[in-house]
């Protein structure tokens, strides 16, 4: 049987690691579902705020990264026709979008298909862009470009992917005649070395890891910490890529006037 071709469309791919969960969930789904399908990846040449091109990696044409085709498009390429020839050019069955707000790699396809110059199913992936905190940010913004998105009706031939039923839930209520499938996110990890971890009475042990940015929430669990009244220890470890350097002096402020029995250990990158 002949495998079918995927195109995965993704603003930001390895080796870059600053767009945190969706990189992980993407490269994760390759490496388990590659006996499976023809997989190609669309994606730029730099990593998440910054300007820098991946070095060693050569843009503009079809490279292999773990054996997976990936195609690398620097800044001055990042135009309709170049994206529309790109993703003709490895002729996809279907095509896996990962962004719901992405102009080049989501909106621009979107539009293609609908006028007719991609042929081709469309699943979009909006990795929690369109639940309620990401949408709390700049929500008046998004709220007038959706009206703009289903006056068109730009996704009316799309399929949805969910990770969870509150992700469905979420999806629908934004989009109520959204086509929608729900798929957890694959892991190819190793398995770590089972632990059993002994609970010492008076102590608690937290962690936060991810990105240093709004949408993550970190400032509300800083805020929990800071009214909780013990005479235990806390010790919360906060492990993340720096994404937005404004809200993390925010958040270095909270901590700052948080209670003395919580400890911080912090590395933020």
């Amino acid at each position: 049987m002949t495998k079918k071709n995927i195109a995965v469309l993704i603003d930001w791919y390895l080796p870059g690691n600053k767009a945190g969960g969706p990189v992980k969930s993407v490269y994760s789904m390759l490496n388990v579902l590659k006996d499976e399908f023809n997989f190609f990846v669309i994606t730029t040449n730099h990593d998440l705020g910054s300007s820098i091109p991946y070095k060693d990696v050569e843009p503009n044409k079809w490279v292999k990264h773990n054996d997976i085709p990936v195609y690398y498009i620097s800044k001055d390429k990042l135009k309709s026709k170049d994206i529309l020839e790109v993703i003709n050019s490895i002729k996809p069955d279907t095509i896996y979008l990962n962004s719901f707000w992405s102009y080049n790699f989501s909106l621009l396809p979107l539009r293609f298909e609908k006028a007719g110059k991609l042929k081709a199913d469309i699943v979009l992936a909006p990795r929690g862009m369109l639940g309620r905190g990401a949408m709390s940010i700049k929500p008046l913004k998004k709220k007038l470009f959706l009206s703009l998105l289903k006056f068109v009706n730009l996704h009316s031939k799309t399929t949805f992917h969910a990770t969870t039923a509150d992700e469905e839930k979420e999806i629908n209520k934004t989009l109520k005649k959204a086509k929608v499938k729900i798929a957890s996110n694959v892991n190819s990890a190793n398995l770590i070395e089972r632990r059993t971890i002994k609970k010492e009475p008076g102590e608690l042990k937290l962690f936060y890891l991810s990105r240093i940015a709004k949408v993550k929430n970190l400032h509300y669990a800083l805020d929990v910490l800071s009214k909780i009244k013990t005479e235990g220890k806390i010790t919360y470890d906060i492990y993340g890529s720096l994404e937005d350097k404004l809200y993390w002096k925010e958040c270095e402020a909270m901590i700052k006037k948080l209670p003395q029995i919580l400890r911080l250990i912090i590395a933020a990158t």
